[in-house]
């Protein structure tokens, strides 16, 4: 028989946007019963969440004004006002757990239902909830296919010796490939880089293909220094944009639930710490240009080589913040290929979907 559980407050789903929203409001909780509901088997930390931000509230590991782009021999530095953050995650969720301590948490457990009268009332494969107030970080239920995808695996790899990498490398793009590919470094101190692979494309491929590519750049770009593999992360980003709408005030979606992802980059993070949705503008944009990847995979690394050469740090920085100012959208815009970008406003999309609309709880 399943038990009936009654709580003040329950949060669906215990990932990052979960941990940041329940610490940002801990003083309105801390009196309260609260409980999680996870799907998995306990606390995913596997993640490294950075970007760029003017506003920020979170730890931080490190703090950038500088980058890179490269596109094969050539390397374009930038600077920035706008700083580029990697968040200290563990700090993050050691907080979460030391004022979590008195809540309830129910792992390998997945909501079936969730129906709405005085209460919600949350069915899952082990017991059936009730509360007043619900907050859910559950992915969304995404289409099947058609959709494009941010894939990527990365490796923490610790050298011998110091490398030379002083400054993140948001893209080292490679033509070479058929989807628009890249290989994103970030150096967490002198002798650790985090080298991930990172892919636009619908199809997901094999951790095997991924590990090979990354073997492969790392022998050609660092072969004089011995290295050794920490850990490993991977992920795959559904690049679409949400809207939540028409749901009960006490029933909040947050992260990328609640519509805080931007479609073209894959960041959700920051832009939910400070609630700051992509705009109509902005959408748009991301949508066209998921469109143009989609139609003409192979031209996706001679628009972002154009776009990067093109556009100055600062704008770039912006544009790629939670909040872009309108100065930075105008500069991007102006920063790409009018000459591939003009002949796809008039092609069809060939079945791609870029937007999706929550309109229920069980969405």
């Amino acid at each position: 028989m399943s038990k009936l559980k009654n709580y003040d407050v329950i949060y669906l789903g215990v990932g990052v946007s979960t941990v940041i929203h329940f610490l940002k409001n801990w003083d309105d909780f801390k009196n309260k019963k609260i409980c999680f509901i996870e799907k998995d088997t306990s606390l995913n930390r596997d993640k490294t969440i950075s970007g760029f931000t003017s506003k920020n509230d979170l730890p931080v590991l490190k703090k950038f004004n500088q980058f890179e782009c490269r596109f094969g021999k050539e390397v374009k530095s930038y600077e920035s006002s706008t700083p580029y953050f990697i968040f200290d995650l563990d700090k993050i969720f050691d907080n979460f757990i030391h004022q979590s301590i008195n809540c309830d948490f129910y792992y390998e457990t997945t909501v079936d239902k969730i129906n709405k009268s005085q209460n919600f009332k949350i069915i899952t494969n082990n017991h059936t909830f009730t509360s007043p107030q619900v907050f859910d970080s559950r992915p969304p239920a995404f289409p099947s296919k058609n959709i494009m995808k941010q894939h990527f695996v990365g490796w923490f790899i610790q050298f011998e010796k110091e490398h030379s990498i002083s400054c993140p490398v948001l893209m080292d793009i490679d033509l070479g490939e058929t989807n628009f590919c890249f290989t994103y470094i970030l150096p967490i101190s002198m002798n650790v880089l985090l080298v991930e692979r990172t892919y636009y494309s619908q199809e997901i491929y094999s951790t095997s293909h991924y590990e090979s590519l990354l073997k492969e750049y790392i022998k050609k770009n660092f072969s004089n220094n011995p290295f050794k593999t920490l850990k490993k992360e991977k992920g795959v980003i559904p690049l679409i944009s949400i809207t939540a709408k028409n749901l009960n005030k006490n029933y909040t979606c947050l992260g990328v639930r609640g519509g805080y992802l931007r479609s073209s980059t894959g960041y959700s993070i920051t832009s939910f710490v400070n609630g700051s949705k992509p705009s109509t503008v902005l959408k748009v944009l991301d949508q066209f240009l998921l469109k143009i990847l989609w139609c003409s995979p192979k031209l996706g690394g001679f628009i972002f080589m154009h776009f990067l050469r093109n556009i100055d740090g600062n704008a770039l920085a912006s544009f790629m913040s939670d909040k872009p100012k309108p100065g930075s959208i105008f500069r991007a815009i102006k920063s790409m290929p009018f000459k591939i970008f003009i002949p796809h406003l008039f092609k069809l999309s060939k079945g791609l979907k870029t937007s999706l609309t929550i309109k229920g709880y069980n969405d």
